[in-house]
């Protein structure tokens, strides 16, 4: 499975991205970061970069990395974030899952502050009802087969990229799972 890493990014410290992206690396073919335009560019090895002008927003950068996917014939995507919240470590545990579905979801166990864990919670209440067994429908590690990706309509340029995937995956029919995921939370 040819398999890609997007990994959006907006004023971060390069040192962090870099150290994710060097995490990254023995568990894919190619890892994609996109600037979003931040205000001190980041400088990074072992990765391609892509950098928006102006910021245009997390769903942007991702649909710009999917589209990436997309003509360069990956198998897989994976979605992950640029500042140390997720471990790559973990991405083994998506492969496999996504060898039996479609797209698979992170869910997180730990937030950065309880108020973050109580926006994400009713959030995803309304979401359970459309997919059991969602918990987190806004966690940013995913895994997606990229065949089903082409299906999919997504347009929102901001964070509520997250829940559109979501409710045009059930649309479609796309098989979605869920891995528990440990994270490093940073507030």
């Amino acid at each position: 499975m040819k398999t890609l890493v997007v990994i959006p990014c907006y004023d971060e410290n390069s040192e962090i991205v870099q150290n994710v992206v060097n995490r990254t690396k023995k568990y894919v073919n190619e890892i994609l970061v996109i600037d979003d335009g931040s205000k001190i560019p980041v400088k990074l090895k072992n990765c391609k970069l892509l950098r928006n002008e102006p910021n245009k927003g997390k769903g942007f950068s991702l649909i710009r990395g999917f589209d990436y996917g997309k003509r360069n014939n990956f198998d897989i995507l994976i979605t992950l974030d640029s500042d140390g919240e997720h471990l790559p470590e973990e991405i083994p545990l998506f492969l496999e899952k996504i060898r039996d579905y479609d797209f698979v979801i992170g869910q997180r166990k730990l937030y950065r502050n309880l108020k973050r864990k109580a926006l994400n919670y009713f959030a995803t209440f309304w979401f359970m009802l459309l997919i059991p067994g969602i918990r987190d429908m806004y966690c940013g590690f995913r895994a997606i087969k990229v065949e089903k990706l082409k299906l999919m309509k997504i347009e929102d340029s901001d964070f509520e990229l997250e829940p559109e995937m979501l409710l045009d995956a059930v649309k479609k029919k796309i098989k979605i799972s869920f891995v528990n995921i440990k994270t490093n939370p940073l507030e």
